[in-house]
């Protein structure tokens, strides 16, 4: 048995995102069963970060759940599950068991938890800690955990401090992308198992992938075996000569300014595979003809790995973490195969990238896409798979943060000409996921206005102006989106609304129609002092009509926060505040 050695006044050699706690605790108040949590991280200089949780659900013991030994992670399905979750490149860095009743746990309790964590996968960090969540103490700084290291199979007691290390994880990495669009042919008859043979070709194209070389476009820059290159160079080095794109729109002057890698912006990677085969064979090609009837199925299998890496870290590691990702993923798209073809009707399965709220990584999902008709697959068929992503993610069950709609749009898959500005007041972002329907043109509103009753037949083709009511007719018309009215004598009175604003920000996060006087504003935030009552408005000014150019908007206060001040303190206000949907 491993010995316990309390090492307290050790330096800290771990943190944890504060916001991997904070999600932590909001889910407890929504459920009461215990749990493991997998934390998934990554160590740099010595300091390892762990910045997400993932929900185990698989266990050796199904019939226990309370008990912390008794009911101890399946180690081979979770790994399995989690590699097509988050990028290559990061690691499982331990456990944590969530309960309202923290049990005392032996140096021998640790090491039985974690007898299964040592499966040959390079995805599992060789130390592991375990953290039990003290759901009865928010506010603690730091925290009690035990480490062992899975080799040595040494235990000790260490503390863990909480911080929030988001921006600073996302600063010492870089996020690469591979798409590979992969053509497999199989024979389609009666006694030919499908998934099987598609199983046959991945296994035959992921054995080529150790003579693959992966090529760096923004960097010029060829990775593989053979290939003579600076591959003693790190991430950062090879970022120092890619100028990243800011997302704010085409400048009017080229700039040779760099930027810092971001969580959004990826270095693109292309897949260059040998066109002939290193042969060791001393005799001539053999060919044998037989001739038959066949009928055969082309698949279409996109690949689409993402890959995160700390800066400090050399490129050369980049070739075994994509064709563990590449790997991966095939996996995963065989399995959602097998799970939605049904008959005839096979499913063409397509990979989604998700950012979701402040997790520093990508999150990855396989949903069935398409249909061997070429019909689109209805996504309520797998509506259910989505909530179980979302419980085992630990997100709010209740929002489309895995939806199809809510893909992240990466910088190379958004317009380059004449593109428009997407939410100002932060750079570009994602959609929200609610709704694929087209923004309505003018006409469409006013004939919606008429038909509703609001207004009169001549209101068609005019040019007067709507207010925040109409506006909640048309979202409810158009969206089926419902909308609170708040209504306020005077802009003075706005000032004593800041508790309410905030409390709509933090639980529908939807942006706010304001009208009054012969004006209207949309109020995308507030900023709200509880001790002085000082507020601010983050306002985004519709009566903007110029280009698509963020510095004017910025520089001449179109979208900028005003103080209460800047309200007519005499006029009556309405303000329309969209009521997020219930949608997974």
């Amino acid at each position: 048995m491993a010995d316990l050695k309390a090492d307290v006044e050790q330096k800290a050699s771990y943190k944890i995102d504060c916001n991997v706690r904070k999600r932590i605790y909001a889910d407890a108040t929504q459920s009461t069963e215990d749990y493991y949590g997998i934390l998934i991280g990554d160590t740099t200089e010595g300091l390892c970060d762990i910045v997400g949780c993932i929900r185990c659900t698989y266990y050796e013991n199904t019939t226990e759940k309370r008990r912390i030994v008794s009911n101890k992670p399946d180690w081979v399905k979770e790994v399995s599950e989690i590699c097509t979750l988050i990028p290559a490149g990061l690691k499982i860095c331990g456990l944590c068991f969530v309960s309202k009743n923290i049990p005392v746990v032996e140096s021998s309790s640790v090491e039985e938890i974690f007898s299964g964590a040592d499966v040959e996968n390079d995805l599992i960090n060789s130390t592991q800690i375990l953290w039990l969540v003290d759901l009865t103490s928010k506010d603690k700084e730091q925290e009690t955990i035990f480490i062992q290291n899975l080799s040595t199979k040494l235990i000790q007691e260490s503390r863990v401090f909480f911080d929030d290390i988001y921006d600073d994880f996302i600063s010492k990495h870089v996020t690469l992308r591979l798409r590979h669009k992969l053509e497999l042919t199989v024979e389609e008859s009666r006694d030919a198992d499908l998934s099987m043979s598609l199983s046959k070709k991945t296994t035959q194209f992921c054995n080529t992938l150790h003579d693959a070389t992966f090529y760096l476009p923004e960097c010029r820059l060829l990775i593989g075996d053979g290939v003579k290159n600076n591959s003693d160079k790190t991430c950062q080095e090879i970022l120092d000569d890619v100028i990243v794109d800011e997302g704010f729109g085409q400048e009017k002057h080229k700039s040779n300014r760099r930027s810092k890698s971001k969580a959004k912006d990826v270095l693109n990677v292309q897949l260059v595979q040998p066109l002939s085969k290193n042969s060791t064979h001393n005799h001539a090609p053999v060919m044998l003809c037989q001739k038959q009837e066949s009928d055969y199925v082309k698949f279409l299998m996109a690949v689409d790995v993402v890959v995160m890496l700390a800066m400090n870290c050399t490129i050369s590691r980049l070739k075994s973490l994509f064709v563990r990702g590449i790997k991966d993923q095939l996996q995963g798209i065989l399995s959602c195969f097998d799970t939605y073809s049904k008959d005839s009707s096979f499913c063409i399965p397509k990979v989604f990238h998700f950012k979701t709220p402040k997790t520093p990584y990508l999150t990855t999902c396989i949903y069935p896409w398409k249909q061997s008709d070429d019909e689109i697959f209805d996504e309520n068929n797998f509506e259910n798979e989505r909530s179980c992503l979302l419980k085992k993610l630990i997100l709010p069950a209740q929002r489309p943060t895995l939806h199809p709609n809510n893909v992240y749009i990466f910088q190379n898959d958004r317009p380059k000409v004449s593109s428009y500005l997407v939410n100002p007041h932060e750079g570009l972002t994602n959609p929200g996921g609610y709704t694929d329907k087209t923004i309505p043109d003018h006409r469409s509103i006013q004939e919606a206005l008429v038909a509703l009753g609001d207004k009169q037949t001549s209101f068609i083709g005019s040019k007067k102006w709507i207010g925040s009511f109409e506006v909640n007719l048309c979202l409810d018309y158009f969206l089926d989106v419902s909308s609170k009215i708040m209504a306020v004598n005077s802009g003075a009175e706005l000032q004593n609304r800041g508790r309410e604003l905030i409390r709509h920000f933090e639980t529908q996060g939807t942006p706010v129609m304001i009208g009054g006087g012969v004006l209207a504003h949309t109020i995308l935030g507030v900023s709200f002092n509880d001790r002085t009552g000082e507020i601010k408005f983050l306002i985004l000014d519709p009566h903007y009509t110029g280009g698509e150019d963020i510095k004017i908007i910025l520089d001449k206060g179109w979208c900028a926060w005003k103080n209460h001040m800047f309200w007519n303190q005499q006029a009556h206000y309405n303000l329309c505040m969209p009521q997020r949907p219930v949608k997974v």
